[in-house]
């Protein structure tokens, strides 16, 4: 459907090249060239990308391109390829003042004499954009630039304002907001300074993004939080006038101002965003396993680095996603839970190497009461266990998750230890250290235990030692309060959509944490950073390093030898791996992970003998969560998304679990 013009008054300047350079593998050859045009003093008149991800620099004296021969054989509809024809126009003295390309890699020139030069004259007949060049020629109004965008859009630039905007074919939201945007800069004389749109790739439908500079603000769609948000928030801080933007299909970026320039690589959670499994988006991934919403973050250099949300947070109610709902993580309680009683033993208030009988033997009221319910020969079991035994998964308790409920069915810890309103009794199963059986029994025995000991609740235990010292607010475990539940992220039956609506956990430690991605991420860049606030090593220390390697060191045999060794002295039984300098015989969480406490520890070791990446994930009903991270790299990972599991008829599982391993997956792809 054809809507009208808006013609844009954009004054493009000429720009030197200063100072920073940001130099990433994936870009170096945009860094170099841009480093070449700056070196020969050219100015910039066009850069852009097109829909396979190419650029090109336009300049007043060159033409720069990552792949000639593509650029050579680039024409659209039409006849006429892009780079020759460009070539044999400038040869013949004319001067070029715009380039812009398609997402159907139909492309238009635009000279000083007012001369057009296209791919394919039919094509632009039919967006209209044709028509609009022949009558500003005849009115002998001087194009500046002319723009193309996803879905027909194009935006010719002039030097007065128009009334009319051409936003683009299609009932796209993100094109309606543009029009609107337009309309509101026209009306307040705003001067635009850069405009740029992503193209859209292919297999893509419904996508309209674009970057839009005013010199003093910008506007832009997709998620304030991602790395192009952040480079566009610096450049106005320092005052920088940005002079072109570039936005590729893969979400690489180029921005250039009157003092720097800012090549940008495809970041981790864009390549998710593009190629989630086998070529499929994350969108297409998300509508497959029928997950409404989902909400990642990437933690690089030990710092939080980007957040994004797709989807929605509730479905039945079609409310939008966004990057600071509050979900219940499930398991993920337990790392947290972990780290603060860590913590307490670091301050020399408890002791967690102590057997848990004798723990028992001091305690009063509940953990007492549930003690004195066992027989005595369920209650030799806890004898070889230490406290670590429960937080490790080696207690041999049984009950293995404690689940959500609606508010008014919760159980409370002293249903899930005694085992009543319709729940199965906290019990020993096994002799401690016999073998590894998640329990989240074990860690409510945990909570009942710390809670006796210090009087207090276990959520103000955890708040004192470990949300107080990061800087945690928002997080709480146990429930969520009016403005909480208002951005409550919704748990969905992957099976017809529905939202189960508010749920608890009952069990604080095992799975009772409410967080926002943004709080979880301050955890898990403090255990990547040793136990510090950030990398920096003169940040706040929350937990000490001891303290970090006693939370990863896994969980082994009693008849481990614990002798010394390293990359060159090896362990003398054929059992027994190398593990933060100790020969031990660890228990397995899965294949490629030990139990540690509250965490799975990489079975794969540095040369120093520390673990590769260190995990740990959640699952509630309609609620999957998982963070993972590499502390040589500083790298980590967090996703949450709300759908459950489901069997087609076939047989195929889909939904929610399937899809946070794909995802997982496609983090250490593109790592």
């Amino acid at each position: 459907m054809n809507k009208s013009l808006f013609l844009i008054a954009l004054s493009l300047f000429s720009f030197s090249l200063f100072a920073r350079h940001t130099v990433s593998p994936y870009d170096n050859r945009i860094d170099a060239t841009l480093k070449i045009i700056k070196t020969r003093g050219e100015n910039i008149i066009s850069l852009g990308f097109t829909r396979d991800n190419k650029w090109y620099f336009i300049t007043d004296q060159r033409h720069y391109y990552q792949d000639q021969s593509y650029f050579n054989n680039l024409r659209g509809d039409g006849r006429l390829a892009l780079a020759p024809t460009l070539k044999a126009q400038i040869a013949t003295g004319k001067k070029l003042v715009s380039v812009s390309l398609d997402e159907t890699n139909n492309w238009i020139a635009y000279f000083s004499d007012q001369s057009v030069v296209v791919s394919s004259r039919d094509h632009f007949i039919k967006s209209g954009l044709w028509s609009k060049i022949e009558s500003l020629k005849r009115e002998k109004t001087p194009i500046r630039k002319i723009q193309l965008g996803p879905h027909g859009a194009w935006v010719i630039e002039t030097r007065k304002y128009g009334v009319e905007v051409r936003p683009g074919r299609g009932k796209v939201e993100q094109a309606r907001d543009f029009e609107q945007l337009l309309k509101s800069l026209n009306l307040s004389r705003a001067n635009l300074k850069s405009l740029s749109f992503r193209l859209r790739r292919k297999e893509e439908k419904k996508k309209y993004h674009y970057t839009l500079s005013t010199g003093t603000q910008y506007f832009k769609t997709g998620t304030p939080e991602s790395p192009l948000g952040h480079e566009l928030r610096d450049y106005l801080k320092f005052r920088d006038e940005i002079s072109h933007i570039a936005l590729a299909p893969d979400n690489r970026f180029v921005l250039i101002s009157n003092k720097r320039i800012r090549p940008n690589s495809i970041d981790i959670l864009g390549q998710i965003e593009m190629d989630a499994k086998s070529g499929y988006s994350l969108q297409e991934r998300m509508r497959f396993h029928r997950v409404p919403g989902v909400v990642m973050a990437h933690i690089k250099g030990g710092r939080l680095f980007d957040v994004r949300s797709y989807g929605y947070k509730n479905y039945n109610e079609f409310s939008p996603n966004n990057s600071y709902v509050y979900t219940g993580v499930a398991s993920i309680s337990k790392s947290v839970a972990s780290a603060a009683i860590v913590k307490a033993h670091e301050q020399r208030e408890i002791d967690i190497d102590k057997k848990i009988l004798g723990w028992l033997a001091l305690s009063n009221g509940l953990p007492k009461e549930w003690f004195e319910s066992l027989d005595s020969s369920r209650a030799g079991f806890l004898l070889p266990g230490h406290f670590t035994s429960l937080l490790n998964h080696t207690s041999g308790l049984g009950i293995h998750g404690i689940g959500s409920q609606k508010p008014k069915d919760v159980n409370n810890t002293r249903d899930i230890l005694m085992g009543l309103n319709g729940r199965k009794k906290t019990i020993p199963m096994t002799y401690s250290y016999v073998n590894f059986d998640y329990s989240g029994g074990a860690y409510t025995l945990a909570e009942s235990l710390i809670e006796d000991f210090y009087d207090i609740s276990f959520e103000r235990f955890v708040r004192n030692k470990l949300f107080s010292p990061l800087g945690i607010t928002y997080s709480t475990l146990g429930s969520l309060g009016y403005i909480g539940k208002r951005n409550y992220f919704h748990p969905h039956s992957a099976e017809n959509w529905k939202s189960y609506g508010y749920l608890e956990c009952g069990g604080k430690a095992a799975g009772g944490l409410f967080t926002i991605i943004t709080d979880l991420s301050r955890f898990v860049q403090m255990l990547i950073s040793n136990g510090r606030i950030n990398p920096s090593t003169n940040s706040k220390v929350v937990l000490a390093e001891s303290s970090v390697q006693k939370l990863m060191t896994p969980a082994y045999h009693p008849r481990s030898s614990l002798n010394f060794c390293d990359a060159t002295t090896a362990c003398s039984h054929f059992q027994e791996v190398c593990y933060f300098n100790q020969c031990m015989e660890p228990f397995g969480f899965r294949w490629d992970t030990y139990s540690a406490l509250g965490l799975e520890v990489s079975r794969a070791t540095h040369p120093d003998t520390t673990p590769v990446f260190f995990e740990h994930g959640g699952a509630h009903n309609g609620i999957r969560t998982h963070f993972k991270a590499y502390p040589k790299s500083k790298e980590g990972f967090i996703v949450f998304l709300n759908s459950d599991c489901y069997t087609t008829t076939s047989g195929v599982d889909r939904g929610g679990c399937v899809l946070i391993k794909e995802i997982i997956e496609a983090f250490d792809r593109h790592k």
